[in-house]
Order: structure tokens, then sequence, then C-alpha cells
């Protein structure tokens, strides 16, 4: 039995009247299992069947073995190849050898992978959207394999540099003067053939180098160059596929995107993907970013993008193709002065080709359907940009739909941070809307606009709903909130609200009934619970709780800094913008929980104490002096957020009080 590069024999008791069992070394029994696959009489499902048993050999850490592995591999796929039948039953394994770190074998199969398709970009890319089964090697980034297929489309073509990079003989000046002072720098050589001294001999070598390397500077051999870099290197890979991915998409014909977008939505959506939720750059990611960076990309569902967005890491790749569609929506309804383009303020603007003007909407219907559209996209781009924590493109794209004029004086006043003055117009407006007479309303609405607030949509109205709430809580109106929040039967509310006012009964009853959706903040209202009930075991196992859920929603927000020098280009411009706020409101969460964890350590020691009846040692004393003299230094600076500090601060002073 060998694993590996280790033997072990195991004392077996042979089977009656047999010989006993021979354990061989392992390049013997290597090679004897090589020369009896000849003759085992094995069909093409069993053949199928056992090379995906033997998958785990490709991992080996014995070369030999795994060489074998690929070998045979690479043999049985050439035969199905040549017969036309049974493909099938090996494309799985067949996949998974395309991962191998034998880089030999791995070209091999790469090369039956790319050349038995057809040449043509349309079927490539159908082949990676909707026809491979990409489950299969699913926990892998299988970004690399599906980019391998995309670069097989390449023509091969003679490599030229981009015009500001081209060498002073290869520019599109190479004729007129520049490539006079070449020919002047090549002609500098002594008559033995040696070059001169300095610069000119320095460009006259270089230049005959560049002329030796002709043959060999072709786009297929540097495709296959590229193939062997970004196989081991995830970020390498994002760069190269997010830079020919709208190559491709963009030589497709109208109705050919047409056809490609359908499969492309159920890939999207496939679960599989959930893998590589937490991997960074995950598949999802860099396919969001191919797509972002195309001329004209596939209109996707604006509730699919906010999925995308918010479960894998690319909330600023979702943002960007929704309000790239948004922009699109409102130029061709008409409104030309609302669209205004924020490719400027993308991470993508030197990357996005020329984009051609959408067409108006003539018909009627087409008009219907573009404002409802326009009204779903609106509404997940607003969900992502809470997730993002940017405050000022939330008001922005608040401000810029069909509201009435007291609405967008609110929501200005609220953003300036005026928050009574703002909720004095929301009252105002809920109650004109309502026909509810509230005798101690400072703001009057106009005359003009009292007539068209009695008819506002429900957006507008849920809007003054939110409005409202948010300006309540940053005045501390916790007893009006919690009244809002029974009504309403909203339990984030009634959590975020009873343990302000310290209703720990009405706590409980809204912990128990949100136990199937757990979230950090029900889980450090649970702990806030344990606390007050005195059970510091439980308020551990809380913490410990709490603990893996900030960790896991912080590692599913986007990353602040770019992660390599290659895919920073296209998130260094988002640090431009400033700190996302969503980092930081889950940093003051976290330090919630860390004071939790602290105070239970204090509930603890006087716990013991009051159970033993002992007094206080010195070492407990000092401990427990150091925990509020570093919760007394902690203070707020001036322009963060009052509301998050207010818990902090409010939670400290009721442990020590």
């Amino acid at each position: 039995l060998h694993d590996d590069s280790v033997l072990w024999a195991a004392p077996l008791a042979p089977p009656e009247g047999r010989d006993s069992i021979r354990v061989e070394p392992p390049a013997a029994a290597a090679a004897a299992a090589e020369r009896t696959t000849h003759s085992l009489p094995l069909s093409r499902s069993e053949m199928a069947s056992l090379l995906k048993k033997m998958t785990r050999l490709d991992s080996s850490s014995n070369p030999d073995i795994q060489r074998m592995y690929l070998q045979l591999l690479h043999r049985e796929t050439c035969q199905s190849l040549e017969a036309g039948r049974d493909e099938h039953l090996i494309h799985p394994t067949f996949l998974f050898g395309l991962l191998s770190s034998n880089d030999e074998y791995r070209n091999k199969l790469y090369a039956l992978y790319t050349e038995r398709r057809r040449a043509s970009v349309y079927e490539r890319l159908r082949h990676v959207i909707g026809s491979e089964s990409w489950e299969t090697i699913g926990r892998y980034f299988w970004v690399k394999v599906a980019l391998a297929q995309l670069a097989g489309a390449v023509v091969d073509s003679p490599l030229c540099l981009a015009e500001e990079y081209a060498l002073p003989w290869e520019g599109p000046a190479a004729g007129g003067e520049d490539a006079m002072e070449v020919d002047a720098m090549g002609a500098a050589t002594g008559e033995d053939g040696a070059a001169a001294e300095g610069l000119p001999g320095l460009l006259a070598q270089e230049r005959a180098f560049m002329d030796e390397l002709a043959p060999l500077r072709r786009t297929r051999r540097m495709f296959l160059a590229l193939r062997d870099v970004y196989h081991y290197d995830k970020h390498a890979c994002n760069y190269v596929f997010v830079s020919l991915f709208p190559l491709c998409w963009g030589a497709l014909l109208p109705e050919q995107r047409v056809d490609l977008l359908r499969p492309l939505m159920l890939h999207l959506a496939k679960e599989f993907h959930l893998q590589h939720a937490a991997a960074t750059p995950n598949p999802m990611d860099v396919l969001l970013q191919a797509l972002a960076r195309c001329a004209e990309p596939p209109v996707l569902p604006p509730e699919l993008v906010r999925h995308l967005g918010t479960r894998y890491r690319c909330v600023h790749v979702g943002a960007f193709l929704l309000d790239r569609r948004r922009q699109d929506l409102l130029v061709a309804m008409g409104d030309r002065g609302v669209a205004l383009h924020h490719v400027a303020r993308a991470p993508f603007d030197q990357h996005v080709l020329s984009v051609s003007p959408p067409q108006s909407f003539q018909d009627g219907a087409q008009a219907k359907q573009a404002r409802a559209e326009l009204l779903a996209v609106s509404a997940a781009l607003k969900d992502l940009y809470v997730g993002m924590g940017d405050n000022d493109m939330q008001f922005g794209l608040q401000n810029q739909a069909n509201l009435a004029p007291s609405t967008r004086t609110a929501l200005l006043l609220q953003h300036l941070g005026l928050y009574w003055a703002s909720q004095a117009i929301v009252l105002r407006l809920m109650a004109q809307a309502s026909g509810t007479q509230f005798p101690d309303l400072s703001y009057e609405l106009p005359r003009m606009e009292a007539q068209r607030v009695l008819y506002a949509d429900d957006e507008e109205k849920a809007l003054w709903e939110e409005t409202w709430m948010d300006c309540a809580s940053h005045l501390g109106q916790w007893e009006a909130l919690a009244g809002f929040g029974l009504v309403q039967r909203c339990l984030p509310l009634i959590l975020q609200v009873s343990w302000k006012i310290g209703d720990w009964a009405r706590m409980k009853e809204a912990i128990l009934k949100n136990l199937s959706h757990e979230t950090l903040w029900s889980s450090m209202c649970q702990s806030y619970l344990c606390f007050h009930e005195w059970k510091p075991v439980e308020v551990e196992n809380r913490y410990r709780n709490c603990v893996q859920l900030a960790l896991k929603q912080w590692n599913s927000l986007p990353s602040i800094l770019p992660v390599s020098l290659s895919d920073g280009l296209s998130n260094a411009r988002w640090l431009q913008m400033g700190p996302r706020s969503s980092h930081w409101d889950l940093l003051c969460q976290f330090q919630q929980v860390v004071e939790m964890h602290e105070s239970a350590k204090i509930i603890k020691e006087l716990h013991g104490i009051q159970q033993g009846g002992q007094p206080l040692e010195h070492r407990q004393l000092a401990e427990i002096k150091k925990i509020f003299a570093v919760w007394r230094e902690r203070l707020p600076n001036v322009w963060e957020n009052i509301v998050l500090w207010g818990d902090i601060i409010g939670w400290g002073g009721g442990v020590f009080f």
C-alpha cells in the first residue's frame, strides 16, 4: 500500500486458499499498473469512473505518480476525441487535469481543450458562459481555464506595442524625422561591425536584438507564456481576463449578444460560486469587472447585480453597472438634464471603450417599461450605496428622483446635519398626506405644493418614513421610535430601541421572534440581555459568536486598499473617495463587542465575590480599574457619528453605575 512516498506494510491475513499479500515497491507497482492498463477490459464509462476516483493522485507529492496519472488521462482523452463519442464521460476529470501543477501535461491538455473548439469568438464565449460545467471544478479558481478558452480565439499576428510605449522605429512616425535619427544612430557602428559607444550604439544593439526576435513576437506565443503566469497568480489572471473579455464581447454581433444574455444570467445566478465569496479576487468579481469594461455591457436584472455586488465583495463594480444603466435609461427617456454621467468617477474610466448613445423610446409601452426599470435600477443602486456607506452618492440619487420640492429640502437638511429642521418638514408632509392635524408643527407647506403631496406615490412616502427615523435616532427620540416600531412590527428597530430605553422584557420578546434570522446586532442584543440577567458564562459564549459574525461581515465588504499592483488599476481610483462608512460602522460595532466582553469580565469577578463573600484582591481591583480607565479615555472625534458613539459611551456608563 503506497501513500505518496511512504511505504506501509499492513499485517493482513490472506484469504483462505490464496497466497500471501505481497507489497511491492512504488516504482514496481506503478510499472506493473502501466503494463496492465492496455490489457484491462474496461469500457469507456468504467475508465471514466476510474479516472474520476484517481483525481487525488494529481495532488500527490510523488511526481512520478502524478505524471503517470496525467499521461493516462491525456491518452484516454485523445482516444475519446478520435472515436468521437463518450467525450462527456471523461470531460469532468479532464477539467481537473487542466488545473494540474505539472506544466508539461497541463499544456498538452490545454492544447486539446482549446484546439477542439471552433475558432469563432461567439462559439468560445457560448461555451464558457453557457455550455461548460464549471460546477465540476467550482471549488477552484476556474477563471484561468475560461481565459485559456477565450485566448484560443485570438488571431495569431505580429505583436506591436501601444502608441505611447512604441519604440522610435516602430511608432506612427516611423518614416519621418524620428526614423531618420534612428537610422543615423544605427549607422554609428565601426567597420568591424562593433557598435559604437554611448546612446547611439545602445539603440543600434536594441534594434538589432528586436529584429532578431521578430519571428517570435507573435500573439499566440504571448498567450502561451501568459498562461503559465496566470495559472499560479490569481491577480494576473484577473488582469488578463478583464482586459481580454471586453474585446471578445465587442467583436460579437448584436443578435449574438442577445443570444448570450440568458445563459450569462443563469451562470451568474448559480450557487456554486458561493464557495469563492470570501476570496480575493473571486470569479464573480472578475466577471463583473470584465462586463463593466465592455463598450455595450449586457443588461442584467438590477436585483441580480445587487445580489452579486453585496454577496461577492464587488459593491463598487455593481454600483458602476447600475449607474451606467440608469444614465442610459434617463437619456433614452429624454431627461438629458438629469443624466449626468459618472464615468469619470468610476474605476473603469480609462478602459471603457467608446459608448454609442442609447436609442430613445418612441412607443408608449416602451416608455412605461423603461420607467418601471428605472425605478428598479434606482432602488438597487440605493441599496449598494448604503452598503458602501457613500452618503453623498445616495443623496444625489435621491435628489434626482421625481420628488416634491419640500422633500428635496428635507433631504438636503438631513444631509447637512440639521436633523430638527428636516424632521419638521417631513412631519408636515406626512400630516398633509394622511390628513392628520398636529398642533405643534412649525413648518407650513407652500400652497402650490400642498395639493401635490396628497397624491405622492408609495416610494416618496417610504422615503419620508426613513428620513424621520434617521432624524429621530440622531435626536435621541427613542420613545417615539419605540411606538413606531411596534406599529410597523419592525423587529430590528424594536431591538435597537428596547435596550436604549431599558425595556428588557420587550427586547426578550423581540429576540425570541427573531431567532430564525441571526445577525450581528441581534446576537449583541442577546449578549446584552444575558449581561442584564447576570449570566457571565452565556455572555462569553455570545461573545465568540459575535466575533465570528463581525469577521464574516467584514470579509464580505469590499477591500479598502488594492491587494496588489496588478489589481490596483481598478481599485486605486476609489481610494480618492476617502474611507468607506460601512467599514467604520462595523468597526464601531466591533468596539461594542469588545466592551461587552470586558463587561463580562467585570460581572464575573463581582459575581464570584458576592457568592464567596470575600473582599476584592489587589490584582482583581487593578484589572477592573484598568478597564474603566480605558473606557473613560476613549472619546469620539468631532467628525464621527454621534449615534454609534452614544451606544458605546452609554453602555460603559450603564455598566459603571
